[in-house]
């Protein structure tokens, strides 16, 4: 809301033959089917630990996403935590994991022995996609989430219609309840952005803040 940068949400891209980037949509199904997605996400968390060392500053922050079976996956959660305790506590806390609202809900216990293992570390999580099935946020009581990010499909062209603006004004109002900050998702034009601030997001993400980019 005050103008400062949160975070930055980290997106897996690869190169084809060509040069060209592959996005998410097109390999992160194919690992799925191979059971890949936690050694992907093993790859993504080393190459994220990479740039913290060495390409951002002491006050820059990064997001990533981890998949559904990363979480599930005691081994991984375990190997996680041992890497994350071996790196500076400044460091750590420069880190922040996404789950989507799905894997929370549908794996509840999965995503507290996640939690739990990272509280010790300083390493905090938000949730991403909230709303995407259920306009609400009662599956994230009782969870230590820092920030939720409400799905973009919500927050799209929502200074043209009051009715979804006093919707997601009650939600934020929820979320700060329970301790959240809530960040509006594809705020992709001034309008929209000023919008959401307007209805009490803590921050927003999307085109109208900046577009993907590479790291190097």
């Amino acid at each position: 809301r005050d103008g400062r940068e949160l975070h930055q949400e980290v997106l897996a891209r690869f190169r084809d033959e060509d040069g060209s980037l592959i996005s998410a949509g097109q390999f992160i199904p194919v690992a799925a089917r191979l059971g890949l997605s936690t050694s992907l996400d093993v790859v993504i968390i080393e190459k994220v630990l990479e740039v913290l060392t060495t390409r951002f500053n002491s006050k820059q922050r990064l997001a990533v996403n981890l998949s559904g079976s990363a979480v599930q996956d005691v081994d991984f959660v375990r190997w996680l935590a041992r890497r994350l305790a071996s790196e500076p506590r400044s460091r750590r806390e420069r880190l922040y994991l996404e789950v989507t609202e799905h894997v929370v809900t549908q794996h509840r216990g999965a995503f507290r022995a996640l939690a739990d293992a990272m509280a010790p570390l300083g390493v905090a999580l938000g949730v991403d996609h909230c709303g995407a099935a259920d306009v609400s946020l009662a599956g994230l009581r009782g969870l230590p989430v820092v920030y939720a990010k409400l799905y973009g499909a919500l927050v799209h062209g929502v200074h043209e219609d009051r009715e979804r603006q006093t919707m997601l004004r009650s939600l934020v109002s929820i979320g700060h309840g329970m301790g959240l900050s809530l960040i509006a998702e594809f705020v992709e034009n001034d309008a929209e952005y000023e919008a959401v601030r307007d209805i009490g997001f803590d921050g927003s993400q999307g085109f109208h803040l900046g577009r993907p980019q590479a790291l190097e």
